[in-house]
């Protein structure tokens, strides 16, 4: 390839595919909009710390991302804290469901851990047993949503509250009457199937950007690659044997082209271009979906039941704290869905709620309201429909020399990090084989 390929967008996606490329000796330049690279997946500072601009959570599923830190040199046994799947959810005043798959054979394991998981009335627990041949062995019709493939099973409504769609809109970021139960079915086989540890929770010790960007691109320059920050893409063009790239800044570059971004700006760039019509209308019709995340700095060290606890009948749908991690006092709560925020926006001081809702929840908790930091990221996923499943295009395009990567693509997972790492892999699969 005698032109460097030209990836535009240094997220997730747009770096795991600059680095398969670079592996693969083929030059690259990076082209990033933002002034450091990591897309939605990066770190931020405010008063002299260091935080995320998202809590993220990784499961021992994904294998993508795993795979790709260990070959960055990252140890993911080091930069992750490790622990074993474990459910727990609270409601107002204290009740808890929590349940907890024991160290078992496959599918043995759930079995037992419903059979003694707490919280749980005979009729919930006898309905989510029956559930699990569905769950594991047969995949929902492509039009159901969560909800209508739930009432096929005879889920009752009280675990659907208290269970069902908690984990709905957390693994979505679509409440269950509208996300897609393919793909809801397709995340929880991820974390389920054998071996049993696949559903290990990986918490992120350090910054996302020390944990991916900045290896990532370290590794890029070492092959004699470019990152080059603040180029915002504002055209692309027809050229000799790949595609012009035009800045907002004034630079031009021309070869092929990895477009690493949101489907929306996919969607602006390949408007003009021509050919790219349908694509770019197929593209406007996925929708984008909000989370918000809350980090709250306590005075003095406080510590939940479990690093990782859900919470019932709340905007938040789970908490972190970061007491384990390095940080105590430190605790993260998300807001995931458009339902979800909605109700933020109507509530005057969200953080004064979520210190109201971990008093209520969390005995002994300290009456004096933390300093709180809000991130708000109104396109933080697509909403993940039955229609966005249809949508949700592959790597390649009508040209050779153009293809397509981003969490968004079809990788089979919702909007998450193993879905964006994956998706990088198959854009530089796919454009060694046609562009080489």
């Amino acid at each position: 390839m005698k032109r460097p390929v030209l990836v535009v967008g240094a997220g997730w996606a747009g770096l795991s595919c600059a680095l398969a490329l670079a592996e693969a000796g083929v030059r690259v330049i990076v082209l990033e909009a933002a002034p450091a690279p990591g897309g939605r997946a990066r770190s931020l500072q405010r008063r002299g710390r260091e935080y995320d601009n998202g809590q993220h959570l990784l499961l021992c599923a994904c294998s993508g991302v795993i795979d790709l830190l260990t070959r960055l040199d990252v140890d993911p046994e080091a930069a992750f804290l490790r622990l074993p799947l474990q459910l727990r959810f609270h409601a107002p005043g204290g009740e808890c469901l929590h349940l907890v798959p024991p160290a078992h054979p496959w599918p043995l394991h759930l079995v037992r851990g419903v059979l003694e998981a707490d919280g749980f009335g005979p009729r919930e627990r006898l309905a989510l047993l029956a559930s699990l041949p569905e769950l594991l062995f047969r995949t929902p019709p492509a039009q159901a949503t969560v909800a209508t493939w739930l009432e096929g099973l005879a889920q009752p409504p009280a675990l659907c509250r208290r269970f069902w769609d908690v984990l709905c809109v957390s693994a979505l970021n679509t409440e269950p009457e509208r996300a897609s139960a393919r793909l809801f079915v397709q995340v929880l086989r991820e974390t389920f199937r054998p071996p049993a540890r696949r559903s290990d929770l990986w918490i992120p010790r350090r910054p996302l950007s020390a944990l991916f960007p900045v290896p990532a691109v370290r590794r890029l320059a070492a092959a004699g690659g470019r990152v080059l920050t603040r180029h915002r893409v504002v055209g692309l063009s027809p050229g000799r044997g790949g595609l012009r790239v035009h800045c907002r800044n004034g630079a031009c570059f021309e070869g092929p082209v990895v477009l690493a971004v949101p489907p929306w700006e996919a969607r602006r760039l390949l408007a003009h271009l021509p050919g790219m019509g349908a694509l770019a209308a197929r593209l406007g019709r996925l929708r984008p979906a909000p989370v918000t995340t809350l980090w709250l700095e306590y005075a003095e060290p406080v510590a939940l039941p479990a690093p990782l606890v859900g919470l019932l009948e709340a905007p938040f749908q789970f908490v972190f704290d970061h007491g384990p991690l390095g940080h105590p006092g430190r605790i993260v709560l998300v807001g995931s869905g458009p339902a979800a925020n909605r109700e933020l926006d109507r509530t005057a001081a969200p953080e004064r709620l979520a210190h109201r809702l971990l008093a209520d929840r969390c005995p002994g908790w300290p009456r004096r309201p933390p300093r709180a930091w809000r991130i708000r990221e109104r396109r933080a996923t697509f909403l993940a429909t039955p229609e966005a499943e249809r949508l949700r295009p592959g790597p390649a395009t009508p040209l050779s020399h153009l293809v397509l990567a981003g969490d968004w693509t079809a990788t089979g997972l919702p909007a998450t990090l193993e879905g964006a790492v994956r998706s990088g892999r198959a854009a530089a699969a796919r454009l060694l084989r046609t562009s080489v």
